[in-house]
C-alpha cells in the first residue's frame, strides 16, 4: 500500500479517537456497543466484503451483561505455516474521577483544550502542550491497541 510513517500515525490516531469516542465502561451497555461497532467498522474493510465468513462476532458465555467478543482472520498468500495473533480489550474503567469534566474523557481533543486552560500538574501539561499524547478514558488502554490493531488488518 506504501503507507508512510505520518500517514499510519495519522490513520491509528483517528481510529483511536473514534473508539474513544465510544463510552465502553465495564458492566454497562457500552461494552456491547463498542463490540458492535468494531464488528460494523471491520465488515466495511473490502476485504471482509469478500471474505465475510472469516469475521464474527459472538457472545461471551454465562454473561448477564451482554458482552461480546469480535474475532477476525484474515488469511496469509503463500505456504508459510506462522500465526500472527492481535488482541485487545474494549472496555475501559468509570470517569468518575473526572469528576464534572466526566463527558470530555470520551472526546479527546476537546478535553486537551479545556485542560490547557486548568491548574494540572507540571508533568501533565508538559506532556500535553506539545500535542505528543492523547488524553482520553482508554486511549492508552487498550484503545490505541485495538486502533493498531484495526490498521494492521485493514493494511494486510
Amino acid at each position: 500500500m506504501g503507507y508512510t510513517i505520518i500517514k499510519c500515525r495519522d490513520d491509528v490516531l483517528n481510529l483511536t479517537k473514534q473508539l474513544v469516542s465510544i463510552r465502553s465502561i465495564v458492566n454497562t451497555e457500552g461494552e456491547s456497543v463498542i463490540a458492535h461497532s468494531l464488528y460494523t467498522m471491520i465488515a466495511s474493510f473490502s476485504y471482509f466484503q469478500t471474505n465475510p465468513d472469516q469475521l464474527i462476532i459472538e457472545k461471551t458465555n454465562n454473561d448477564e451483561m451482554n458482552r461480546y467478543n469480535v474475532l477476525a482472520y484474515v488469511k496469509g498468500k503463500g505456504n508459510s505455516n506462522r500465526t500472527v495473533i492481535m488482541m485487545g480489550h474494549m472496555d475501559t474503567v468509570g470517569v468518575e474521577d473526572f469528576n464534572q469534566q466526566g463527558d470530555y474523557a470520551f472526546q479527546p481533543d476537546e478535553w486537551m483544550e479545556i485542560l490547557k486552560e486548568e491548574d494540572i500538574p507540571y508533568k501533565a501539561r508538559e506532556q500535553l502542550l506539545p500535542n505528543e499524547w492523547l488524553f482520553g478514558r482508554g486511549a492508552l488502554d487498550m484503545k490505541s491497541g485495538v486502533a493498531s490493531n484495526l490498521f494492521l488488518l485493514q493494511y494486510f
